[in-house]
């Protein structure tokens, strides 16, 4: 008999356990099996209405003492897992033995692969991380026990399980064991392994990973180089990311649409937009259509910065490509205009979306609601209110709350105590709203409060499921101290960063970001650069802070008059990124003599070594001096900078002139004014008659009456 006449008799059956029936009596034919054969019974089962059917088929050959292959349960756990029904699936596994069947190694690689899904959390809720890679482990030894041999995909499926439910010592081990067992890992293993260390945040180990998989033959693609670059870009470490993409597209790597996301998505949190905008034009210019993700995620860092022209520019950019704005473009738009108070942007927004065929979610509503209670358009809110109820949405706590909040700010008790009423009649008909099943989703939950303007229920929330063992992850909290900070609670998010001890969470890079920007912005600079000397001193964790943060402290430093600091500040920086230290000692010595040209000539030429200048530091000196009133430091920075063509900001230029106009250096304030017209800066009239007036006041005073009528008429 073929594999094909198979095939056709068992999609010909009169019914369907006759067919099921003759599959399972050749399963232990060698020589009848088929992919094909598989796919089609996996096919018929998942039209979910003959699962009974199939199990008949099983007891009827038990009871004929029929031999049963184990491909007769493979398609069986195949199917329930294509379904979801995870727990049916570990089921029809555990009743193997009850036919007299063993597993072979294709239905154990189906069982773990089963395992390492992120829906195993679904089959009950006191099953966590921990439950889940002891159970992957126990399967893996009853392979080893019963002498079946693991191959490369087993390896690759259990160390991709155990990495996502965060067990990386034994991926590890796994990976390990492979070496032993004479099995050479291939690109899905390395690629699984890279991803994990990049998620630890050891992007030294992930790299040296890569150079043995490069030495061993395995040639990495395009996933395996976009963790590498992501896992750079998420730490904010985005000079090293442009590097090794560099080093990654020599070998002939091309970026993808995922990687320019990743690399934009850094950049934008740098606050580097102008590069993240030169990056989206790249990807235009090499014919690479920018996704829906990649518009979502640009259009709510812009909001997030309120940069509210580009993001329209953005919108206009995206019809014109063909691509539609869903409901994840459109929601963080409306909810930036609803912080701005521009409700009628807002309103017009939701209304254009809707014409689209793009409808408002309750996210949408939550975010509208909270939006109008907040300004005291209450009776709006109320109306908008009923109509996410018509249109059978369902309104969360968050919505109930700002509701319920903005009547009693009107002073309508009566209707905010009917209301609660109503909430705490209704309040069953999603009983799991907020029944958080892992660390994830849990992340999920605090960002859309967080969004919505519900800091304080965000805590609450994240506080009642670390109580039931969902243990928040450290982005979580990021999440709520960076809330916190924007909602001007400062002492909040000092508190819920200090209890991160108390939870044996180290901070990252980025969550001390957070903290010290919060601090620094709601005005307790005293604060913001204890914590920033903490990081810095005892180098915790070998976390250091971004460039940003550390140009935020050099501008408070430079505002104190405390220039040596501000300049320390930066070469402390540069040492943690393992820059040539000798040059820095130099620069040290400069500095500490007054020789402020030698001591920024030291640090240009460093830069242009590099090849890779940030005048942001340069520019914070300057106008730093100026404001303080040290001309002459000032003017020994400018003239470096000018000297190696660098651009001098128009800000820069204006103080400069300015301060040298106050000090009556007439003629360098008209080189830095003719500088300033050359590189086309428009500078306003104050300065231009500021400078005039100086220039005017100079002359003996006849010729400044002289000129006086010159310049009226």
């Amino acid at each position: 008999m073929k594999r094909h006449v198979v095939f056709s008799t068992i999609k010909s059956s009169l019914t369907p356990k006759l067919g099921f029936s003759f599959f399972i009596w050749t399963t232990t034919k060698e020589s009848l099996r088929s992919r094909n054969v598989h796919n089609l019974i996996i096919d018929k089962l998942k039209e979910g209405t003959f699962f009974d059917s199939y199990w008949e088929a099983l007891e009827q050959a038990k009871y004929s003492n029929s031999l049963i292959g184990p491909d007769a349960f493979l398609v069986l756990i195949t199917a329930y897992d294509k379904l979801g029904l995870t727990e049916r699936a570990l089921g029809s596994f555990g009743k193997m033995w009850d036919f007299d069947c063993k597993p072979d190694l294709l239905t154990y690689n189906a069982v773990l692969n089963v395992l390492r899904h992120d829906r195993v959390f679904m089959v009950d809720l006191a099953v966590y991380n921990h439950s889940v890679c002891m159970l992957t482990l126990a399967v893996y030894t009853q392979m080893m026990k019963y002498g079946v041999k693991a191959n490369v995909v087993t390896y690759n499926i259990l160390i991709d399980g155990l990495l996502k439910h965060g067990d990386f010592p034994s991926a590890n081990n796994m990976l390990g064991q492979m070496t032993e067992n004479d099995i050479s890992p291939d690109k899905f293993t390395y690629t699984s392994i890279i991803s994990g260390v990049c998620r630890a945040k050891n992007l030294e180990y992930a790299l040296s990973l890569l150079d043995r998989m490069k030495q061993e033959g395995c040639l990495p693609d395009s996933v395996t180089y976009n963790t590498l670059i992501n896992g750079f870009c998420e730490l904010g470490r985005m000079d090293e990311a442009f590097k090794h993409l560099r080093a990654f597209e020599e070998n002939g790597f091309e970026l993808g649409v995922d990687g320019y996301t990743c690399i934009i998505k850094g950049l934008f949190r740098e606050r580097r937009y102008d590069d993240a905008y030169a990056f989206y034009n790249r990807m235009i210019v090499w014919d690479l259509e920018p996704d829906l993700v990649l518009y979502s995620t640009m259009i709510h860092l812009l909001v997030e910065a309120r940069k509210f022209k580009k993001v329209m520019r953005l919108f206009d950019d995206m019809t014109k490509r063909g691509k539609i704005p869903d409901i994840y473009c459109y929601n963080p738009l409306i909810k930036g205009f609803c912080d701005m108070g521009l409700f009628n942007k807002a309103w017009f927004l939701q209304c254009e979306m809707t014409k689209r065929g793009c409808f408002p979610n309750d996210h949408t509503y939550t975010i509208l609601i909270c939006g109008m209670c907040k300004v005291g358009l209450v009776r709006e809110a109320e109306n908008l209110f009923c109509e996410l109820q018509e249109l059978g949405c369902f309104a969360d706590v968050v919505t109930w709350n700002s509701l319920i909040y903005g009547l009693c700010e009107a002073g309508e008790l009566k209707r905010a105590k009917r209301l609660f009423h109503e909430m705490d009649m209704g309040r069953d008909k999603n009983p799991n709203k907020y029944q958080i099943l892992d660390n994830e989703s849990l992340e999920t939950t605090v960002k859309e409060l967080c969004e919505s303007g519900s800091v304080l229920k965000a805590y609450e929330i994240l506080k009642q499921n670390a109580d039931i063992g969902v243990m928040p992850n450290i982005k979580t909290y990021g999440i709520l101290i960076d809330a916190f900070c924007k909602e001007g609670h400062p002492d909040q998010a000092v508190g819920l960063f200090k209890e991160l001890d108390l939870k044996e969470l180290s901070p990252d890079s980025i969550t001390w970001d957070i903290l010290i920007n919060g601090l620094y912005k709601a005005g307790r600079e005293d604060d913001a650069l204890g914590y920033y000397d903490d990081m810095m001193k005892n180098k915790l964790n070998n976390y250091t802070p971004s460039a940003y943060t550390c140009k935020l402290v050099m501008i408070w430093l430079c505002k104190k008059k405390k220039f040596v600091d501000a300049f320390n500040r930066w070469l402390s920086y540069l040492k943690s990124l393992n820059c040539d230290g000798e040059a820095i000692k130099n620069i040290e010595r400069h500095f500490k003599k007054g020789e402020i040209d030698n001591a920024v000539l030291g640090l240009l030429k460093m830069d242009l070594k590099l090849q890779k200048i940030d005048s942001d530091p340069y520019t914070i000196w300057l106008i730093g001096f100026c404001q303080a009133g040290s001309v002459e430091e000032a003017l020994q920075i400018y003239n470096v900078l000018v000297n190696y063509n660098i651009n001098v900001t128009a800000p820069s230029c204006v103080l400069l002139i300015r301060c040298l106009c106050e000090k009556r250096c007439l003629d360098v304030a008209l080189e830095v004014f003719l500088y300033a017209l050359s590189k086309g800066f428009s500078l306003t009239p104050p300065i231009r008659y500021q400078l005039l007036r100086s220039i005017l006041r100079s002359m003996p005073r006849f010729k400044y009456r002289a000129a006086s009528s010159r310049s009226l008429s």
